[in-house]
């Protein structure tokens, strides 16, 4: 009998002692068994280090890497770097997974002739109360061209993170996720759907996000401006292959996000993540009015926003406003 094709689970590990166990439960009491679970302990200064090993004694299918902390990206670069499954899955270390994730996931790769495969998503909170979900209602194979073509809907989200899906490892054969930045997701998502010749969506609700106070993505810290970089990257590659719809709704997407983090924050002018920021903006409003998305009026209305949303500006305004 042919053995069953392995499957990677990769899970960074950074300062989770309070949800790790229910996470690594999740992945061993898979209906799918076949299973290679890589925990990347990222320099973690708790227990986790100590929990990852004790998982290792409980279950051979555990490898576990001790490495210097690095950041979510670097840890599952290093996951990627050992990996040897024919798929690869990513699950952070707060989050649980559906006892029967992998295997629906798996068979609908199988089924469909799918690279990839995407379940539902759900928010809960601590207590595993529902919060939120993303909700694909009816299983679905897509193209590449489907998926960028309504993205920036409601929905998009599903597509864009890492987690949730069941990939082919080949998919990653030249592509990792950018070292020392947020919304790395947001860097590599569209790199990765390029390479695909279908993915399958699925209405399973088979991962749970938790949220809580310190998740990576959280609080809107000044940090959170890497998003601005990614939008422009992601605008280059819709314009070249001329996703106009894509391109106009990353350029809303990026100016609503870069006006609330400016406003909760007291980032200068004559900062240079401001600068830069700023700079991969005009980016993006330069391509969507040369797209013909948008024109340049709206564009200069924008821009003074975003100026007028930095510190100082900011904080008079808010004076004017309160006075």
């Amino acid at each position: 009998m042919n053995q069953p094709e392995l499957i990677s689970i990769i899970v960074p590990v950074y300062k989770v002692e309070k949800y790790l166990d229910k996470c690594v439960e999740s992945i061993v009491e898979q209906t799918y068994k076949n299973l290679e679970i890589i925990l990347v302990d990222d320099g973690s200064p708790d227990n986790c280090p100590a929990m990852c090993d004790e998982w290792a004694k409980k279950d051979s299918r555990i490898k576990v890497i001790h490495k210097k902390n690095g950041g979510l990206s670097s840890a599952r670069n290093e996951g990627l770097g050992v990996c040897t499954g024919d798929y690869i899955y990513f699950l952070d270390s707060d989050d649980y997974i559906a006892d029967n994730c992998i295997e629906t996931l798996f068979n609908a790769v199988v089924s469909d002739g799918s690279d990839m495969c995407i379940g539902n998503l759900m928010l809960v909170d601590e207590s595993g109360n529902f919060v939120d979900s993303y909700i694909c209602p009816k299983q679905r194979v897509l193209t590449p061209e489907d998926i960028f073509s309504a993205y920036g809907n409601g929905s998009s989200v599903i597509f864009v993170v890492a987690c949730g899906k069941l990939y082919k490892t080949k998919l990653f054969s030249n592509i990792r996720f950018p070292e020392n930045k947020l919304h790395e997701d947001e860097f590599t998502f569209y790199k990765v759907i390029d390479l695909c010749k279908a993915v399958s969506v699925l209405p399973d609700m088979l991962y749970f996000y938790v949220q809580h106070g310190s998740s990576i993505m959280a609080n809107n810290r000044p940090e959170r401006l890497d998003c601005i970089e990614a939008y422009c990257y992601q605008s280059e590659y819709f314009f070249g292959r001329g996703y106009t719809d894509a391109l106009n709704r990353v350029r809303g997407v990026s100016s609503y996000w870069f006006a609330e983090i400016l406003k909760n924050n007291k980032i200068r002018i004559t900062d240079i993540r401001f600068k830069n920021s700023m700079r991969f903006y005009r980016q993006i409003c330069a391509l969507a009015v040369k797209a013909g998305c948008v024109n340049r009026k709206l564009i200069v209305k924008s821009i003074i926003q975003k100026i007028i949303c930095a510190y100082p500006f900011n904080a008079i305004v808010g004076k004017i406003i309160k006075n």
